[in-house]
């Protein structure tokens, strides 16, 4: 179809759109140019002398629930991000004296029983996964499960 002649069976239903337009909510004059850009573009599955009026307000209608999950993604995302907290603009204890947490780590990880010591560190500083630690190890995983979660409680004490 060539473009005037569906620019001709198109433009006429403006005004029935503007009015629609108006009732969705939104910026009518938007959402009218948005609707008649999109039937432009959809133009090869219109077929030249059916309900033109009725195909543009599907398409309207169309654009105005696009528009209003789009506004309303938007909104969520501001609020979202307005309850994030601030981020720290001086740095906490803990990131200015790195060495001596580290010092204290290791140091309350020597005086783990050596079962314990070494579930952690293959958990915590090799990043092994439960399966691979009983393995290594050669005990159930339940086994492992426990003893890390008990070495990783004596840790906390002694950090704390």
């Amino acid at each position: 179809m060539y473009a005037d002649s569906f620019a001709d069976e198109m433009l006429p239903h403006r005004d029935s759109l503007h009015g629609i337009a108006r009732r969705l909510g939104g910026d009518p004059d938007d959402l009218v140019q948005e609707t008649l850009l999109r039937a432009f573009q959809a133009r090869a599955s219109y077929r030249r002398g059916s309900n033109a009026r009725a195909w543009l307000h599907r398409i309207l209608i169309n654009v105005a629930m696009t528009e209003h999950r789009r506004t309303a993604r938007d909104r969520r995302l501001a609020l979202r991000v307005a309850a994030e907290p601030e981020p720290e603009l001086e740095p906490s204890p803990e990131a200015a004296q790195p060495e001596e947490r580290q010092v204290a780590l290791a140091a309350a990880l020597a005086t783990l029983p050596v079962a314990d010591r070494q579930v952690v560190e293959l958990a915590d500083f090799d990043e092994l996964r439960y399966r691979d630690i009983a393995r290594v190890l050669d005990c159930p995983v339940g086994t492992v499960m426990s003893r890390l979660h008990r070495a990783r409680k004596k840790l906390r004490r002694r950090l704390a």
